[in-house]
């Protein structure tokens, strides 16, 4: 009886596990064939759906910058150095472009030298240190005037603190603002004999610590605007060209 009984109770076992087995096996038919037909419009949509969300991410944690302003000549400029910059800068920022309640600058620098500051910098390097040390090499040097280059390409910024050769490329294209179309009558000490920029040296600006990181001959100059890229936006620009003055003008 009691073996009758284990036998009824085996059978029993065998049959629940057989029923499992077989919708496990129905279920797993049916994620394959699915999986089979739709692999690649899955997969593609996971991947846009990633880029989605990081995008979503980036915007919703982006700090915007109200203004930009770009270094671009013969000085190793350090992230914390920028970051000093940008904090003295933020306080001479008239505007509050994106509404967030704080003022706020990007200041961008692109170590670049021309063929004279090139020589002139290794050669101040091997009377400092008795050997010769250069302080970028000629592929580094061609790389950040790629980068500057491609920059500049973008109109992001109107505002640019540059060394004497990158000024000259400047007027070169014509693409400097005279200092009359932005002061009128009343220009500022510190101009330049052509009247395109001043000189960082000269201004009220240079006696802020930060700011001496920069060559003394670095000139300030403002872009015109152009037809397309941030600055073409008429509001953006005027809002540079209010900070440009409100640069110029500190601490007279």
């Amino acid at each position: 009886m009691n073996e009758e009984r284990r036998s009824q109770q085996t059978a029993e076992k065998l049959d629940v596990e057989d029923i499992k087995l077989t919708r496990k096996s129905k279920l797993w038919s049916k994620l394959d064939n699915f999986w089979f037909h739709y692999k690649w419009p899955v997969i593609i949509g996971a991947f846009f759906a990633i880029i989605l969300i990081i995008g979503l991410v980036q915007i919703i944690g982006k700090d915007d910058k109200d203004n930009v302003v770009v270094f671009a000549g013969p000085a190793q400029i350090t992230p914390n150095q920028c970051a000093q910059i940008e904090q003295e800068l933020s306080k001479i920022l008239p505007d509050d472009l994106s509404d967030d309640d704080k003022k706020s600058v990007a200041f961008k620098s692109y170590a670049i030298y021309s063929e004279e500051e090139f020589k002139l910098a290794n050669e101040a390097e091997t009377l400092a240190n008795g050997q010769y040390d250069t302080v970028v090499t000629t592929s580094q040097n061609s790389a950040n005037y790629k980068d500057y280059d491609d920059y500049l390409q973008t109109r992001e910024c109107s505002i640019y603190f540059v060394s004497p050769d990158r000024y000259d490329n400047f007027k070169t294209y014509n693409q400097v603002c005279h200092m009359s179309e932005i002061f009128g009558e009343n220009i500022p000490d510190g101009m330049m004999e052509d009247g395109y920029g001043f000189m960082l040296g000269q201004l009220p600006l240079y006696q802020i610590d930060a700011f001496q990181v920069m060559p003394a001959n670095t000139i300030v100059c403002l872009l015109k605007q152009p037809v397309v890229g941030s600055s073409s936006d008429d509001e953006t620009y005027e809002s540079m060209e209010k900070f440009f003055k409100a640069i110029i003008n500190f601490g007279r």
